[in-house]
């Protein structure tokens, strides 16, 4: 039997993902609806991204959004969404027959119609 002082075991290296596989998303609102987003965020103690996700998620709001004009000047905001809420956006975007950027304007706006100052969204 042969041993070595130089030999070492390694572990197999772990291929699981750390971090979900994710899409970049950006849209130009209008400046005042991006400035109204921004608040409406920081009143809700969460991030424009992490209201963004909770918006595209909750199916009530898609079957309400109008399209937005798309006024200048712009703003524009950008976020990363895990792979298959893109893919399910993506879809729900298909079947209404509406680009995404569109919806995403109106849905904004209209989320900012429902919400009052004081409200906070679950």
């Amino acid at each position: 039997m042969l041993t070595s002082q130089f030999s070492t075991f390694h572990d197999e290296p772990d291929m699981t993902p750390t971090t979900e596989e994710t899409i970049r998303f950006t849209v130009d609102l209008p400046l005042s609806l991006h400035q109204q987003f921004s608040a409406l965020a920081e009143r809700q103690g969460t991030s424009k991204a992490e209201l963004f996700r909770l918006m595209i998620e909750n199916p009530q709001l898609g079957a309400i959004a109008q399209p937005a004009p798309l006024r200048r000047p712009t703003k524009r905001f950008t976020v990363d969404l895990p792979l298959a809420l893109h893919e399910a956006f993506s879809i729900q975007m298909i079947r209404q027959h509406q680009k995404k950027a569109v919806w995403v304007r109106g849905a904004i706006a209209q989320l900012l119609k429902d919400m009052k100052d004081d409200a906070v969204m679950p």
